[in-house]
């Protein structure tokens, strides 16, 4: 009898099921999620998700990122890549519990691409690590992503906060009264502020004032009374990293600028350069 040599096997046979299915498991949670990461995708179709879908799309999408993160903190620690080896000569990554701090997972790209944002010490600007999510997860270069804070504003040294504010249906995400202290110093305010920037996130330019956009056709009367009544403008503040003095720049095509016309907005840019240069080769 070679009960001792089955039972053996029996058991080798049952480890190998058992991978075989967790195998199959993480591929189906991939190809679930590449299939069904756009939620305003399915919204839009009209597709309706059960429950028990809609519980395992959540699902996916926690462990599909943890399993991103996990990615892309791996290239920060051993840089495999050569930019990222670069710049970790000149720059160090924030850390949180003896790991890189991520400030954010950018799961929303059409093409399933993710990009996850560490921070960089004393520095506005982020380390962007890009990955490709199917049909599995693995990095496909890492470069630096500018800080950019893209905004509108609309200041009056007559109407209040208050005010500006009664002109749309839209809620400010910030704004001052004339007269009040300022953060710093003992100066005040001269005149009265409102401003909108729905898009706080570590996130790229175009995603941003297409975000913005999007927020203030809300209510395209309000904006259009507060640029009428109080000189309403987008702002745009970037600090790029000006490792080798080739900043790029920011483009709006042919639809952002239509958009911009039909609410009769200008855009105002402040562009900074900041931090260390690379090393000479």
């Amino acid at each position: 009898m070679q009960v001792g040599h089955d039972q053996q096997k029996s058991t080798i046979c049952k480890s190998r099921l058992w991978f075989g299915l967790d195998k199959q498991l993480s591929t189906l949670v991939l190809k679930f999620n590449f299939i069904f990461f756009n939620q305003q995708r399915l919204s839009a179709d009209g597709i309706l998700i059960p429950n028990l879908h809609k519980a395992l799309f959540v699902a996916c999408n926690s462990m599909t990122d943890t399993l991103i993160i996990e990615k892309a903190t791996e290239e920060i620690q051993s840089q495999s890549f050569g930019f990222t080896q670069q710049f970790l000569e000149i720059h160090q990554i924030e850390y949180s519990d003896n790991k890189p701090k991520v400030s954010r997972v950018d799961t929303e790209k059409e093409d399933g691409t993710a990009i996850v944002y560490f921070p960089v010490v004393d520095q506005k600007f982020y380390v962007a690590v890009y990955l490709d999510t199917y049909p599995e997860i693995s990095v496909r270069h890492v470069n630096t992503e500018s800080f950019h804070s893209v905004y509108f504003i609309a200041r009056s040294e007559v109407l209040s906060f208050n005010d500006l504010s009664a002109l749309t249906t839209l809620k400010p995400t910030g704004g001052w009264d004339k007269g009040d202290k300022k953060r710093f110093g003992d100066s005040v305010h001269k005149f009265s502020c409102l401003n909108f920037e729905p898009n706080l996130e570590a996130d790229e330019f175009d995603d941003k004032i297409e975000k913005l956009l999007a927020f203030l056709e809300k209510d395209k009367e309000g904006i259009k009374a507060l640029v009428d009544k109080a000189n309403g403008y987008i702002q745009v503040t970037t600090s790029f990293h000006n490792g080798n003095t080739m900043l790029g720049g920011h483009h709006l095509d042919k639809n952002i600028i239509k958009r911009l016309g039909s609410l009769n907005l200008e855009i105002d840019f402040d562009i900074y350069a900041d931090g260390n240069y690379f090393k000479e080769p």
